[in-house]
C-alpha cells in the first residue's frame, strides 16, 4: 500500500538534511525495503552488528540506542534500531562526529552571545552609573564652594534625577539666603 518511491525520496531528504542513514527492513525475512545506503554500506552495517561492534546505551522493548564503531572507516556512529508499528525494522544512524560538530557550533554561539550580553550589560551599567554620579559630583563641588563662602555657585538642574534636581534647588535657595 505504501509507495516505496515516495518513501525512498522522503528518506533521502531526511538523510541529506540531517545526515542520518536510514534502513527499513522487513520484520519477517530482514529483506531491505528501502535504504539511503549503498549495498556495500548495508553489508558493513550487518557485519558491524553481527561482530558486536556496538555498545548499547539504552534498550527498551521495541528499540535500542547504541554507539557503533566501524573499524574499517574508523568512524563512530550513534544508532537507533527498533521495530515500527507495522512490524518492519528501522535502523537510523548518524556519525558522532557530526553531532559533536553541531554541539561545538552551538557552544561557540552561546559563548559569543553570553560575552556580548555581558559587554552590553557593562556598557549600560557604566552609562547609568555616570548619569547618577555626575549630578552628585556637581552638588559636591557646589557645596565645597559654599563652604569657602563662594555663594555665587549655583546648581543648573541639568541631567539629574528629580530628587537630585530638588536638592540642587535647595542648594541654590540656601546660597541666595546666605
Amino acid at each position: 500500500n505504501i509507495d516505496s518511491d515516495k518513501v525512498g525520496k522522503a528518506l533521502k531528504r531526511i538523510k541529506n538534511k540531517y545526515n542520518i542513514d536510514i534502513i527499513v527492513a522487513s520484520g519477517t525475512d530482514l529483506s531491505i525495503i528501502t535504504s539511503t545506503l549503498w549495498e556495500p554500506q548495508i553489508d558493513q552495517v550487518n557485519s558491524d552488528l553481527q561482530n558486536g561492534n556496538i555498545s548499547i546505551i539504552e534498550q527498551q522493548k521495541s528499540y535500542y540506542l547504541a554507539t557503533q564503531k566501524n573499524r574499517e572507516m574508523n568512524t563512530n556512529y550513534l544508532i537507533l534500531m527498533g521495530t515500527i508499528s507495522d512490524g518492519n525494522i528501522i535502523y537510523l544512524r548518524s556519525t558522532l562526529e557530526s553531532i559533536h560538530e553541531s554541539a561545538q557550533i552551538t557552544n561557540l554561539f552561546l559563548r559569543i552571545v553570553g560575552i556580548g550580553s555581558i559587554v552590553i550589560g557593562i556598557i549600560i551599567i557604566i552609562i547609568f552609573s555616570k548619569s547618577i554620579s555626575r549630578p552628585i559630583k556637581r552638588l559636591t563641588l557646589i557645596s565645597d564652594r559654599m563652604a569657602r563662602l563662594d555663594f555665587e555657585a549655583k546648581y543648573d538642574g541639568k541631567g539629574g534625577s528629580r530628587e537630585i534636581d530638588e536638592l540642587g534647588v535647595h542648594f541654590n535657595d540656601m546660597s541666595n539666603t546666605l
